[in-house]
Parts: C-alpha cells; structure tokens; sequence
C-alpha cells in the first residue's frame, strides 16, 4: 500500500527526488503523501504532529499580545479558524494551560492568563538565566557556528519588523532568538520549560519594549550578543548573556553604541 511505502524517512526523500525529476509515474496519492510527511518535518528531521503545529502558532500569538489577557479562547472558534477538528485543539489549550499562558476555571472556560510583572525579578529571572547560561556553558563552538545562519536570519527579521513598528513580530523573533541557544546545545527538551518561565514574563517584556525610543535597538543587542556568543571567550560571553537577561551594562552599553551608530555626531 502506498501509506506503508512513505512510512520510512528514507522512503519520502526518495520519493521526492523522484518527484523534482518529473517521474509521471508516481501515483498521485502517494505525492500527496510526501507532501503531508514534509509539511511535518522540522529542521532536525522530527516529525510534528497537527497539534504540536497549531501549540507553536497560538503560543506564538499569545506571546506577541495578539489575544488579550482574559480573553476567551473557545474550542469551536478555534477548531474553524485552524481548520481542524475539536480534539486537537484540546490538547493545544492543556498544553498552553500548562505552560501558564492559559487559565481554566470550570464552568468559565479557558482565557489567556493575565501578565502581571508578579515575580520577574526575584524569580522568573534567574530561572531563565540558570536555564540559558547552562545552554551556552554545555554547547560547543561548531554548534554555535551552525546556529549562526538562524541568529542573523531573526536579526534580519527583527530590524525589520522594528522599521515596520511591529511590537507583536519583535516579541515572537526575541523568544525566537533564545530558542536557538537552546536548540544549539541539544536542550530541545527543556524548550518547554523555558516557554513556561517566557510566558510568565511577556507583559513585562512587552513593557520594556514600549519604553524604547527606537525598536531597533533590540535587533542591535541581538546582534552584539551573537558576536558574544562566537567569541572563544566563553566566560565573557556568559556575563553577557546574564547582563542581556537581566538588563543590566551590556543592555546599557548597546543602547550607548545603538545611539552613536543612528545619531553620529550627537549626545544622547
């Protein structure tokens, strides 16, 4: 059967070469079935699953501040506007609710939890301090270079959405960005824990952005921060990285050379 043919890994990449040369004789289903099996491959080769999909997308939606705190996410709405059934869309809101972007109460539903800046700095801070400063401590130069080309991509992104003022894109690209570190070192399993401390903390990230004269400059310490990160001083570019987090002299330093580079020639 064909279903049993695109089973193997091997299998779909076979198959699809096959395809690129413009074999006619591939059944048209089992194009259809390469097509499904590739639209569920990540960049590591992992197959994802429908809901695992839509987890990542509402996640994403809820950090950049598109649904409100208190607002009523609804099985229904959401199984028609990702063109699915209910029961993925189940277990896309127990798992948000466990990460602590949602909140369910019986009989009430389920809302996006609120975004107070409760606990930011004595505790949701140092957790994702100790969680990435371990990240960059365990991972090797070679992965760090590998992950390069993904950094300067969100970097390019990031100034981009800064030009268009896009507060929402500049959230998403920043998780995204942090991401990266832990996918370098092999963490992708701790992911899930970094997005629970993340989300916790997203009305305090989205304060600090507001409070920029020019989104940019998050682009720009990005940007310093990979160079950081590629030097083989591991030691600096840990004290970097803890300074990044909890917007201390390296955040004070690049915003100093931020505005040296846009207004050459002026004090600010």
């Amino acid at each position: 059967m064909w279903r049993d043919f695109c089973d193997s890994r091997e299998d779909v990449k076979w198959l699809t070469r096959q395809i690129v040369s413009n074999i006619q004789s591939v059944d048209p289903l089992i194009i259809l079935a390469v097509k499904s099996k590739r639209a569920l491959m990540t960049t590591s080769g992992s197959v994802r699953t429908v809901s695992d999909q839509i987890t990542e997308q509402l996640r994403q939606s809820i950090l950049a501040g598109e649904f409100p705190p208190g607002c009523p996410l609804r099985e229904g709405e959401l199984a028609e506007r990702y063109q699915v059934s209910r029961h993925p869309i189940r277990k896309v809101l127990q798992q948000l609710t466990l990460e602590g972007l949602l909140v369910s109460k019986p009989n009430c539903g389920v809302t996006v939890a609120a975004e107070g800046s409760e606990h930011v700095t004595e505790l949701l801070t140092p957790m994702r301090v100790q969680l990435e400063l371990y990240a960059l401590r365990r991972v090797s130069s070679g992965q760090l270079q590998g992950q390069r080309s993904h950094w300067e991509r969100v970097i390019r992104l990031m100034a981009r959405a800064a030009e268009d003022k896009d507060e929402q894109a500049i959230l998403s690209l920043d998780a995204r960005f942090h991401q990266l570190l832990l996918i370098a070192a092999d963490m992708q399993d701790c992911i899930p824990l970094w997005l629970a401390i993340y989300g916790r903390m997203r009305g305090h990230h989205r304060q600090c952005n507001s409070q920029l004269d020019d989104l940019g400059f998050i682009a720009f310490v990005h940007e310093r921060l990979i160079q950081s990160f590629l030097t083989k001083d591991r030691e600096h570019s840990s004290e970097d990285l803890q300074s990044h987090l909890e917007s201390t002299s390296f955040n004070r330093v690049s915003h100093a050379l931020w505005a040296k580079r846009k207004y050459p020639g002026t004090k600010r």
